[in-house]
């Protein structure tokens, strides 16, 4: 599986780490830090399978990446990353927008496994209007 974190440089490392933990490998791994570069970098590696993103960003924030990338014919999974006191805002909008999952921070390792694994079992959702 090949994933693609669209996050500020600190929070790349964390999730970087977080993948490593669970067997991710560097050569697995993308980080951009802009969401207004992601249709770019997809075409750019269209292997990639499983995007991991923040919630709130500057450029495009989680949910304009999930907007725009769910428009592909075999879009990847999305998951998003928020902050625990923001669950309760994120949930109905993550849904409006086919998000494959929400993963609260803060989180460990395993919380990153589990959520991969559940999200990845499943075909990733898609916008089927524009």
């Amino acid at each position: 599986m090949k994933v693609l974190i669209v996050a500020s440089e600190p929070d790349q490392g964390f999730i970087g780490e977080g993948l490593k933990e669970i067997g991710f490998t560097t050569s697995n791994i993308i980080t951009i830090d802009d969401g207004r570069q992601v249709i770019r970098c997809l075409l750019q590696f269209p292997s990639v399978n499983l995007i991991i993103t923040g919630f709130r960003m500057l450029g495009a924030n989680g949910l304009e990446v999930t907007r725009e990338v769910k428009k592909f014919v075999k879009p990847p999974w999305v998951v998003i990353i928020v902050p625990w006191a923001e669950r309760e805002i994120a949930r109905p909008v993550a849904e409006a927008v086919k998000v494959d999952a929400l993963l609260y921070y803060p989180f460990e390792a395993m919380a990153l496994r589990g959520v991969i694994e559940e999200t990845a079992n499943r075909p990733p959702r898609r916008i089927l209007w524009a």
